[in-house]
């Protein structure tokens, strides 16, 4: 028996992470069934702590996740320098354009910084830059709020 993927719902297509712990630079495609292999300390673990991490970033705040985590000592990976990095892909349909979430972390002397945030959407097939709903950079920015911009 074959099951069928629901069309309706949202669905992560690709992660990309720079900098965060065991996770120097990667990109990841994200099918329905991923599986992760590979020996002990090479980033299986730390794939899944990037979604916790996120998740707490937006329930608790930045500082709170940030700090469970023993700040950047512990977050940035080893021998790294510049901020940390995130970017997922994802749809909220399997027909509608994929939206693009991306993250930059920053530290300074009185603590994390989101130094870049982006919320994007390319619409259609369209060419050129992609509608920026939210574009943030070291606290300033904008945002478009509505649901057909």
């Amino acid at each position: 028996m074959t099951q069928q993927l629901n069309p309706h719902v949202p669905r992560i297509e690709s992660l990309r992470v720079k900098n965060y712990r065991a996770l120097r630079d990667l990109e990841i495609k994200l099918t329905p069934l991923t599986v992760f292999l590979g020996p002990n300390g090479s980033g299986k673990s730390t794939i899944f702590d990037v979604f916790a991490f996120l998740a707490e970033c937006f329930t608790q705040g930045l500082r709170s996740a940030w700090n469970k985590r023993n700040r950047l000592g512990e977050l940035l990976s080893r021998g790294a320098t510049g901020p940390i990095e995130f970017e997922i892909k994802y749809r909220e349909t399997r027909d509608s354009s994929p939206i693009t979430y991306h993250l930059v972390i920053d530290e300074t002397p009185t603590g994390p910084i989101v130094a870049k945030e982006t919320l994007t959407w390319r619409r259609g097939k369209q060419f050129g830059a992609p509608y920026r709903f939210l574009d943030f950079e070291n606290g300033q920015g904008r945002v478009i709020s509505g649901e057909n911009p």
